[in-house]
């Protein structure tokens, strides 16, 4: 299923998203250290399929998806180091 329905929604994602990396940015540093911020946005973009999908599935259990749902998932689906970002699913 296509999650992502035109380029204003995926322009949209993507900043929320680079918002809450920010927030979070010591937990991105080991990647952004070894391949530059361009990189790491670059990086996050190719997770929006996955958050848009985890989120149609548990969006009934957050509040909000920008405030609330994207720092969850980037602190539980996510493994950060240095070579690579990696999502886990955790059920």
């Amino acid at each position: 299923m296509n999650y992502i329905h035109d380029s204003d929604e995926l322009m949209e994602n993507a900043m929320i998203l680079w918002e809450a990396v920010l927030n979070d940015l010591p937990r991105f540093e080991p990647y952004q250290s070894a391949h530059g911020a361009a990189q790491l946005r670059c990086k996050m973009v190719e997770f929006i399929p996955q958050i848009l999908r985890d989120w149609e599935e548990n969006k009934d259990m957050h509040d909000t998806y920008d405030w609330d749902y994207v720092p969850y998932w980037i602190a539980n689906f996510l493994e950060v180091t240095e070579s690579n970002i990696e999502y886990r699913r955790r059920l």
